[in-house]
């Protein structure tokens, strides 16, 4: 089911199935996690969760931090991937930044047993203040 979920005045396009959830990486998500982006990150997670229960009338299986690390993965792994092809004068180079963009357009988390990276993101997940520490942002 698609919804709109407001964070932090932002509006945040998702969809939820059984065992996933699927956010939209556009302009409003880079915007929300500008700004504080660990504190918006967790209040994201935190409306998703929220929203999932009551869609499906349990908890989604996936850890705050494994969900707040894959999302970052995707928004700050695009913004890569655009910014080298900008600068590129090889089309093999842009071919590959279009893949990563391409692939990062949709942050598909799912359940374990349901998403084959999910063992990635939840190994990532103790280190979440570390890597939140290496991320780009302006405070508010």
């Amino acid at each position: 089911m698609d919804t709109t979920l407001s964070v932090r005045g932002k509006n945040i396009q998702i969809t939820f199935t059984q065992h996933k959830v699927k956010l939209t990486n556009n302009d409003q998500l880079a915007a929300l996690l500008a700004n504080n982006t660990e504190a918006a990150t967790d209040e994201l997670v935190a409306a998703i969760k929220t929203a999932f229960q009551r869609q499906n009338n349990r908890e989604l299986d996936i850890s705050n931090a494994s969900m707040a690390v894959e999302i970052w993965g995707h928004v700050y792994a695009e913004s890569f991937a655009a910014a080298v092809k900008s600068l590129s004068p090889f089309g093999f180079v842009d071919s590959l930044a279009d893949k990563i963009i391409g692939h990062c357009a949709v942050i598909d988390m799912g359940e374990p047993g349901r998403d084959n990276n999910r063992f990635i993101w939840d190994r990532l997940a103790s280190f979440k203040s570390n890597i939140a520490g290496l991320l780009p942002e302006t405070t508010a």
